[in-house]
């Protein structure tokens, strides 16, 4: 094996020496970036695994309070419209929800205003 050798200035040198170290100086940045980007998203990953046991908690009790709190007699079509929606899913809301014209929703009205006479 045969070496050869390349002469070099002084200012090519040096200008060799620093482009080298800005190489290595944004190489640790980035590395020290990437680093700071795993550990952020570690955070975030605990933080919304402890939101959703938190809400999944918070459901449970919303649940069993509502159990515990006494229901009265109403019928069936006022009951659902009392009970809190925790029960219901949003497909199922969507579902229900209708759009009533002015005449329809002033009929409504009229009956009920009749029940509370």
């Amino acid at each position: 094996m045969s070496y050869e050798y390349v002469k070099l200035t002084d200012s090519e040198v040096t200008y060799a020496k620093k482009h080298l170290l800005n190489i290595e100086l944004e190489s640790l940045t980035s590395i020290k970036k990437l680093q700071n980007y795993r550990d952020f998203r570690n955070k975030e990953l605990t933080l919304k695994v402890s939101l959703k046991s938190s809400l999944l908690n918070l459901h449970e009790q919303l649940i069993v309070l509502d159990k515990l709190l006494p229901h009265t007699s109403w019928d069936k079509k006022e009951q659902e419209e009392m009970l809190p929606s925790i029960h219901m899913s949003e497909d199922v809301k969507i579902k229900e929800k209708k759009d009533y014209d002015i005449e329809n929703q002033l009929e409504e009205i009229r009956r009920k205003l009749a029940r509370l006479q």
